[in-house]
């Protein structure tokens, strides 16, 4: 193993004996250096102008004794001291001296955050964007103790400068260069957009293996593109059937994210707004290809911490790039606004942001004003600086008027992730007043208004005006969903506001809640209304304003499903150790592939009978003998199959495996299909823990897979049962569950097949 000679901390400068110009010019450290030592200090290999210079205005560097090894099991390199950047954002400015090669060796401070990125730029261009991941090591023996061996991060770069970023706390251990020539002269062209492709080329910007170029687009239009390698004289065209014989790679969802597929060839975006979009290609084995949309709100977010005493927020204006909101600090004369670094998530559980400063006004003087374009929607991303406290009230006005008034609740949270605040606003300015509160960001997004009267819906068992969610309409019909815990108790009520007038529906003061008029609601002493929630998941909040004023609530099935919503070619890795999940719950499968047979395709199919049914559109083809699926099944339950057989008078058969048992051995046949074009489900008792999939015979059509938590017996046995004539066929009945006897076979009410 090669030896590395000593870093030497002299006067904060590294120093690095280097052998050759072939070999890694290394920087790494040997002794711990203390906090407020690293502002604008630059370190460097011995006998190589490479270097690294330290932006870190916050002081939080710091060099620490920590051992770590990096490499390879074969081959690896111990180092004992680590720089970390905690939960500030520093800066590193390197200084390339040629052409080749950037590597350094990092891990997260939080080793279970997987989400921790090192973001390389070069002359405007990202070089290198990913997670730093605890995950990507191997275990090997050293002296018979076992120890971990961390990869190496690397990035091809020019001579020049080049800045490296972090977005959470890293821990760095080295930094190295090696001088190594490009492979080739490639460049990269974006081609487009409908018209000739070579005559509307643009150059991509890029080093390494990344490559993007940014691109003014009007709304509404729609593009489409290509990308392009030239080497040499030689073209490859990405995403695109050029002519028979080509060289060429279909765009997927898999390797082209963001993109919109006009087929399985052309690639196209259709854009929502007028702005610059950014479209970005990773020269990799997956050729992936990506649009980094602009937002569609307009946000004002804060990346500096500056703190309170000084006069430069009193009447400052933050603005947006290409936008007419902005938002204008008053009546700071007391110097109480200030920033500072502290990390927070808003949104819901499947779309949140992460903020890492706020502002806090400080005073109940001061208070903020927005410039707002058009009619549209204000947002807030606000938390309250004292979290016991949930009395904080923001006030947002408009033309003399109080058009939001709230507190942000800690209790608010689902998870770690705080909600956003948002309101109407029309055309002008609004001023926003607080008792000091956290502001992580503000944003405009236009809209259209609802016209006048609003519907609120007020709950669950507190303050009822502080606790309301504005329903959209939809003509008469207003409805908002909402995420609800599972077996837990929700009051709710509907408010109307009109101008200054307000009518509460629900409550003693005024129109009651009856099962007439309030379908699905777990009625209280005949006034206020709730619901007794049975499981986790989104419900749907509904009220009609009619002469009857229906209220409702749907709730969420309780099958937990797994349907497909695109075809797929086979040939393609994608379902090769493949998991597909569902929203809030923890039944999922894994679909095992070695021989990539599998697909999906697109066929509607009904299911169920004329009185319940469901209507599918995909399938997925399971063709290859050594194709199977396991479940994770979260408990007891039911698994519920929606399959259909190949051709008429061919017999498929489907088992499941649980615990080494057989617990389900099914016929699968077209003939099973009603005589009004209903095809039955499949239903199998099973127990938390693992089942399997297999098909011994032929191809067979999967819709979708169900389950849900249901203790009943699994009826294996017809003994012990009563008969009474129904018809041509017989209804059984056995420990309380009815089974149908026709044409010499017992199935289950709904359907199964019973051996």
């Amino acid at each position: 193993m090669k030896k590395i000679l000593s870093f030497l901390a002299v006067a904060w400068f590294g120093m690095l004996t280097c052998a050759a110009q072939s070999e890694w010019q290394e920087i790494f450290f040997t002794q711990a250096i203390s906090a407020g030592n690293f502002n604008g200090t630059t370190f460097t290999a011995e006998n190589s102008s490479f270097s690294f210079t330290c932006s870190d205005a916050t002081s939080k560097l710091v060099v620490e004794a920590n051992t770590a090894r990096f490499g390879t099991a074969e081959s690896f390199q111990t180092y004992n001291f680590r720089m970390k950047t905690g939960n500030a954002s520093p800066s590193f400015t390197f200084n390339i001296p040629a052409n080749g090669i950037l590597r350094f060796a990092a891990r997260p401070a939080n080793s279970s955050d997987e989400t921790r990125k090192v973001i390389i730029n070069q002359n405007g261009v990202e070089l290198y964007n990913s997670a730093v991941k605890e995950a990507d090591s191997v275990h090997i023996l050293v002296e018979q103790d076992a120890v971990s061996v961390y990869e190496y991060h690397s990035v091809y770069v020019n001579a020049g400068t080049a800045t490296l970023t972090v977005t959470n706390g890293i821990n760095f251990y080295s930094f190295a260069f090696q001088e190594v020539e490009a492979e080739d002269e490639s460049h990269y062209y974006l081609a487009g957009s409908m018209t000739n492709w070579k005559d509307n080329m643009i150059e991509m910007e890029g080093a390494g293996n990344v490559y993007t170029t940014t691109l003014a687009l009007e709304a509404d239009t729609l593009y489409q593109y290509k990308v392009v390698k030239v080497t040499n004289n030689d073209t490859t065209w990405y995403g695109v059937y050029v002519e028979e014989g080509a060289s060429w790679e279909p765009m997927t969802y898999e390797n082209s994210t963001g993109w919109w597929l006009n087929g399985d060839m052309n690639v196209g975006l259709q854009t929502t707004k007028a702005r610059t979009y950014t479209f970005r290609f990773v020269a990799n084995e997956n050729k992936e290809m990506s649009v980094l949309y602009p937002s569609e709100w307009d946000e004002i977010v804060f990346t500096v911490a500056t703190p309170a005493g000084t006069e430069i927020f009193n009447d400052s204006i933050f603005r947006i790039p290409d936008s007419e909101f902005s938002m204008t600090c008053k009546n700071d004369a007391g110097k109480k606004f200030n920033t500072r670094q502290q990390t927070a998530s808003f949104g819901t559980q499947e779309k949140n942001q992460v903020y890492n400063y706020n502002l806090q006004t400080g005073s109940s003087l001061n208070y903020l004003e927005f410039n707002i374009p058009a009619d549209g929607i204000f947002r807030m991303a606000v938390r309250s600086s004292t979290a016991s406290d949930e009395t904080r009230t923001v006030y947002v006005i408009q033309d003399g008027d109080t058009i939001f008034a709230r507190a942000p609740k800690e209790s608010e949270k689902v998870g770690s992730i705080y909600p956003y605040f948002t309101a109407y606003v029309r055309q002008g300015t609004i001023q926003v007043y607080d008792p000091s509160v956290l502001y992580y960001s503000f944003a405009f997004k236009e809209a259209v208004i609802p016209e006048a009267p609003h519907y609120y819906l007020a709950g669950s068992m507190t303050n009822w005006q502080e606790d309301m969610v504005e329903m959209d309409q939809r003509g008469i019909i207003h409805s908002v969903s909402m995420l609800l815990d599972a077996d837990e108790y929700y009051e709710f009520k509907i408010v109307k506001v009109e101008g200054t007038d307000t009518i509460w529906y629900g409550n003693s003061e005024a129109a009651t809640m009856t099962e007439a008029n309030s379908i699905g609601w777990w009625l209280g002493e005949g006034q206020n209304i709730g619901l007794q929630t049975t499981r986790r998941g989104d419900y749907t909040f509904r009220f009609v304003e009619n002469e009857n004023n229906e209220i409702s609530v749907s709730y969420p099935s309780e099958w937990d499903e797994i349907v497909f919503t695109e075809a797929t070619a086979a040939g393609a890795d994608v379902f090769n150790d493949s998991v597909f999940s569902v929203k809030y719950s923890d039944f999922y499968m894994t679909t095992i592939d070695p021989a990539k047979k599998i697909n999906t395709v697109a066929l509607k199919s009904n299911f169920g009978n004329a009185n319940e049914h469901e209507t599918y559109s995909y399938y997925m083809n399971v063709s290859g003998s050594r194709a199977y699926i396991l479940f994770n099944i979260p408990s007891e339950g039911q698994l519920r199959i929606a399959a259909r057989g190949g051709s008429e008078g061919e017999n498929r058969n489907v088992v499941l495996e649980q615990n080494g048992e057989t617990i389900f051995d099914q016929v699968i046949s077209e003939t099973d299909k009603s005589e009004d074009g209903y095809f039955p489900y499949y239903y199998a008792h099973v127990d938390a823990g693992s089942v399997k999939l297999t098909k011994p015979n032929g191809a067979i059509a999967f819709f979708a897979f169900a389950f849900k938590k249901d203790n009943s017996v699994n009826p294996t046995a017809m003994d012990s049962v009563e008969a009474a004539e129904l018809g041509g066929s017989s209804k059984l009945l056995r420990n309380g569950h009815i089974f149908i006897l026709r044409g010499g076979k017992i199935y289950t009410i709904q359907g199964q097949d019973v051996k």
